[in-house]
């Protein structure tokens, strides 16, 4: 009887039960999971405690908070009903990768006399010592800079591969296989060609080029390098092709615009028809067919951007551009000494391209600089010449989401058949009243968290540019002293790093001092008018302040415009114009909105 009793007591008390909580950032990784939730499981045997549950979060932990984690919100439900005192982890950076978080995770958990045991015998010497909650901290610190690390190695990775001309794209463009290569010196993979593909792709190269040509020589104003009219070509040239293939040598046509170029093209084919089944040649003719011809999964609707697409990769001339951030695209540019203005031409630059090593072109170099400059030049001068305006770019109409455009200087339109234009002035108002509701909001808003965050971010990103410039350091330094070549390169690369860190870190204090720029212009109209806890007891001495600071942003618009494009991501517009005053839903999405 008594034995029962206390095993009652055991049962019933909280205190005995304890939980595990694993979390991967990929869904494929299963085992990560199994292998978490086993050392989970004999942790709780070690400690004489009873599993109640198991919690799963497949979800990054950079991009989400644990309360925002189903798995985790889960956890917690529980936790407060009190049905376990302890939750058993793997690592502190499965549960969070950013200090605030865990700073707010750990209230909550102190709060309700949550206990945490760790799996991974390293962490679990944080549990009990004296100095346990720094050396959490500094662990949550370690984990909010890992991912910055990873990306910063992975794009140096990516960079040097690059130099030495390998293409490493993760899936194979249209007319090659992708292979694995034994010899590592060059790539990890190789490319190898699909023939009759490729002759499609020379045929589009060349015919495009030949339009480029005619139109140079033409006194036309319209453009005759059309995308629609390489189409075009395209399609009646396949067609041709379907209905002679069983023929076993498709007949050339001598009165086409393009008799020489289908001339190659039909060799080709015709080789394979001899050399192999006509079905398998069919099969490859389709595969042409769809995918430069049609939408994915829809044989009916018209698709040309992957023609353009085609057109602009350099891999087909065997080539890729030595830097993917290149300013004009692999175009020649120039910077004026005296005005600093900087133009480009159309004109390929060709110290900005590199050969490839792993995959072996068939467009000669004459034919590709004069398509990839005609195209780059001209998708480069598209630039949106529109009068600038308040929030120009983030306005959305709700109904056809479309954005909104500045017409006649009053209105804003999507152009839509079955929307309404919007009184510039009147919108603009209604939206800049609902973001200063945030300002003025007596609850940290979420704003002021986003300033938290890029303060953080700041803080991290300076904590890497030290860790980076002592390592930098300490390799000039074993170089003065050994004069090792190889420390060369690691000052080299850490200084790539610095420069990195630098980058995003002047980014995010761009838009930290946008922020505050806005918070210091509703601040001194708000002090103007009155203080805080008067504002709380006021509703009318609120809108009067509101009113205050709105006029003032539309009245200095060009001072806000570049405030308010850091902070606005995207604004859904639905207004009622025949209420008055005028009512709406306002999907306002700012730059920290998940």
């Amino acid at each position: 009887m008594e034995n029962l009793k206390m095993l009652n007591k055991v049962i019933n008390d909280s205190q005995n039960y304890a939980v595990i909580y694993a979390r991967i950032s990929s869904k494929n990784e299963n085992n990560s999971i199994n292998a978490q939730i086993k050392l989970g499981e004999d942790v709780i045997n070690k400690n004489n405690l009873l599993l109640y549950d198991t919690y799963i979060d497949k979800i990054s932990g950079k991009t989400t908070s644990p309360k925002e984690r189903k798995g985790f919100s889960r956890l917690l439900e529980d936790a407060k009903a009190g049905l376990f005192k302890t939750i058993v982890i793997y690592r502190l950076d499965r549960l969070v990768r950013r200090y605030d978080d865990w700073i707010e995770t750990k209230k909550i958990l102190n709060k309700l006399g949550i206990k945490i045991l760790f799996s991974d015998t390293n962490q679990a010497l944080l549990e009990n010592s004296p100095q346990s909650e720094f050396f959490q901290n500094f662990s949550v610190m370690i984990a909010e800079m890992e991912p910055d690390t990873i990306s910063l190695r992975a794009s140096q990775g990516r960079i040097f591969r690059r130099k030495s001309g390998a293409y490493t794209s993760p899936k194979a463009p249209f007319g090659y296989i992708k292979q694995e290569s034994n010899d590592r010196r060059k790539s990890k993979s190789i490319f190898i060609q699909e023939p009759i593909k490729l002759a499609f792709i020379k045929y589009i190269f060349f015919v495009f080029h030949r339009l480029i040509i005619e139109e140079k020589r033409s006194d036309s104003s319209n453009p005759q390098a059309s995308i629609n009219t390489l189409y075009n070509s395209l399609q009646n040239t396949l067609e041709y092709i379907e209905a002679n293939i069983d023929l076993r040598d498709i007949p050339l046509r001598n009165n086409t615009k393009y008799a020489s170029l289908e001339a190659e093209l039909f060799g080709v084919i015709n080789k394979y028809i001899k050399n192999t089944d006509v079905k398998s040649v069919k099969k490859e003719i389709n595969e042409v067919k769809f995918y430069y011809l049609f939408s994915k999964g829809n044989t009916t609707k018209k698709n040309s951007a992957y023609l353009s697409a085609c057109l602009r990769n350099p891999v087909y001339a065997g080539c890729i551009l030595l830097d993917s951030n290149h300013p004009f695209k692999g175009l020649s540019y120039s910077t004026d000494e005296k005005t600093g203005i900087t133009s480009f031409k159309e004109r390929l630059d060709s110290e900005a391209f590199v050969n490839t090593n792993n995959l072996v072109g068939i467009i000669p170099s004459s034919i590709f600089k004069t398509v990839y400059s005609y195209l780059t030049y001209k998708s480069l001068i598209k630039i949106d010449r529109t009068p600038n305006f308040l929030l120009k770019g983030s306005l959305i109409c709700s109904k056809c989401n479309k954005k909104l455009k500045l017409i006649d200087d009053n209105y804003l339109s999507c152009k839509g058949t079955r929307c309404h234009p919007f009184l510039k002035y009147d919108l603009l108002k209604f939206i800049i009243d609902k973001i200063i509701d945030n300002c003025l909001s007596i609850s940290q808003t979420p704003l002021e968290q986003f300033i938290n965050k890029l303060s953080r971010k700041i803080e991290i990103k300076n904590q890497n540019i030290k860790y980076q410039t002592l390592n930098k350091y300490e390799a000039i330094y074993n170089y003065l002293s050994s004069n090792d070549s190889s420390y060369v390169d690691k000052i080299h690369q850490k200084d790539i790093a610095i420069k990195s860190y630098v980058s995003s870190c002047n980014k995010y204090r761009t838009k930290l001092s946008y922020l505050n720029q806005l918070f210091d212009e509703v601040n001194k109209i708000n002090k103007k008018c009155s203080s805080k806890p008067q504002l709380e007891n006021n509703s009318v001495l609120l809108k009067q302040v509101k009113e205050k600071i709105v006029n003032h942003i539309m009245n200095n618009e060009e001072f806000f415009i570049p405030i308010f494009s850091e902070i606005i991501k995207e604004i859904k517009v639905d207004i009622n114009y025949e209420q008055s005053p005028i009512e709406g839903k306002l999907n306002i999405r700012y730059e920290f909105t998940p």
